[in-house]
């Protein structure tokens, strides 16, 4: 997962957010791994952590986090998200990640206001902001709006495998009880046959006491 991730960082020239492990390849399953953000500042990618963090980027934490049943939590002096449990399901939640946040900082920050939005709404006074300020907020209801639609379709996919794991159980309950009735048919039927043997074997038994008293 890292190196299908590093080619297409590297195919889509999306560098500012970099995935580091620190992986637990033992006998247990569980691990970390670490997204470390790096934003863009002046159209490079910066080598500092930000400087501070956008509401957005910890609510995707937790979208991406509930999709691949882990945990997370972030250091925000160092920048980093931490995904935590079981090891592959931190990898793949890590490289899910960077790639989302790739993707939406670099559209966030390409983010234009449809051209006389802004004019129409300081005309009829439906704003009072600068252009600039005006564009940044803008900017941020995008980034929300991403990942609000992220999330529904998360509890949208997580509710269909809910959905489809009942039916499967149901399905093998239903299974269950048929070869349990089954076998327990089966029981009975021997039980039944060997009934009749032993009363057979008895009265045959009696019959040949009574003939042999009678010669």
């Amino acid at each position: 997962a890292l190196k299908m991730a590093k080619r297409l960082l590297e195919k889509y020239n999306l560098t500012q957010a970099d995935i580091e492990g620190k992986f637990t390849d033992e006998a247990l399953p569980g691990g970390t791994a670490e997204v470390r953000l790096r934003t863009i500042v002046k159209g490079n990618p910066s080598k500092e952590p930000p400087k501070q963090f956008e509401r957005w980027w910890d609510l995707m934490a937790g979208t991406v986090a509930k999709n691949f049943d882990v945990k997370c939590y972030i250091t925000r002096r160092k920048g980093v998200i931490v995904f935590y449990g079981i090891l592959k399901n931190c990898q793949t939640a890590a490289f899910a990640y960077s790639l989302a946040f790739n993707f939406t900082h670099v559209n966030q920050r390409n983010y234009t206001v449809p051209e006389g939005e802004y004019e129409m709404r300081r005309m009829k006074r439906l704003t009072q902001a600068s252009k600039g300020a005006y564009t940044a907020n803008a900017r941020r209801n995008y980034t929300l709006g991403v990942v609000n639609g992220l999330n529904q379709k998360v509890e949208e996919t997580l509710r269909e495998e809910r959905a489809a794991k009942a039916k499967r159980e149901r399905k093998i309950l239903r299974l269950q009880y048929k070869l349990k009735t089954h076998q327990q048919l089966r029981n009975t039927k021997k039980h039944t046959i060997v009934t009749v043997t032993v009363i057979a074997m008895t009265l045959l038994t009696c019959v040949a006491i009574a003939t042999m008293q009678w010669t």
